[in-house]
């Protein structure tokens, strides 16, 4: 009844700490054709997130053969790649060791009707451009989540291994028949969504909350704010997105959609 007790300490061993403890991060990457429209953005991420985590990461791991690495494991055609980071050896809360491992999987990956593609994004120079991506953008359906809160701390902004909040937030959007949830913090204000980060647009003027509202610091996100002048870091709560002429999710995959509540 109980013989499998023996293996316990084999099973045990091969079980990496990203499965034992979630501890790891994970970056999400958009591949076509070759070609990964974000990556300078991803990589930077990645450092900065295993700079965070006390994860050493390895000398051999340069940006060149991790770009190399994840084309490798794709296709033709678009893919969606995900490179999972965890700390090496054993341990319990206490780990043996600091150095890091990454492992790649990636699968074929198809654009939902509501989006704009990553493509589509990046070619837009003016605010102009963007209002006319915005213009043609179909609807995803999004309803408010708060049976849970978010954290806002310094590990929030981070995409950590340890998702049982997300995937939470997703057996709502499912059970609710949606497309996306509107995410929100302890102090009830409005922290992202539950596939990326939010921008409410009132008068022309795009507003996102700051990585300090418990939102992932998104590489779209980054890049936007990067690249245009219109965009204000600001908190943000229901009133502002119920009398928004416009709101709008973006991530690495989806680019920009727009959301309907």
């Amino acid at each position: 009844m109980f013989a499998h007790r023996k293996h316990s300490r084999n099973v045990f061993l091969i079980m990496n700490r990203a499965f034992l403890y979630g501890d790891g991060f994970f970056e999400t990457i958009y591949v076509n054709k070759g070609e990964i429209p974000l990556f300078d953005w991803h990589w930077e991420r990645a450092r900065k997130t295993a700079l965070s985590l006390e994860m050493n990461w390895p000398d051999k791991l340069t940006e060149e053969v991790l770009k190399s690495e994840i084309l490798s494991s794709c296709g033709e055609g678009i893919h969606r790649a995900r490179v999972t980071f965890y700390r090496n050896g054993g341990g319990y809360y206490i780990p043996e060791t600091n150095e890091m491992t990454h492992h790649i999987w990636s699968d074929g990956y198809e654009l939902p009707a509501f989006a704009s593609g990553i493509e589509r994004l990046m070619k837009a120079k003016t605010t102009e451009d963007l209002n006319r991506i915005c213009a043609d953008l179909p609807k995803a359906k999004a309803v408010y989540y708060e049976l849970h809160k978010k954290n806002s701390d310094r590990f929030s902004a981070l995409k950590g291994i340890s998702s049982q909040f997300y995937v939470m937030a997703g057996v709502f959007a499912k059970g609710k028949g949606v497309d996306d949830v509107v995410l929100f913090n302890h102090a009830l204000k409005v922290s992202e969504l539950l596939l990326g980060n939010i921008i409410v647009v009132k008068n022309n003027q795009w507003y996102t909350p700051d990585v300090d509202q418990g939102g992932v610091d998104g590489v779209v996100r980054a890049w936007l704010l990067d690249r245009f002048k219109n965009i204000t870091l600001t908190p943000l709560n229901k009133s502002h997105l119920e009398n928004a002429d416009l709101l709008l999710g973006c991530n690495a995959l989806r680019g920009l959609y727009r959301l309907e509540m």
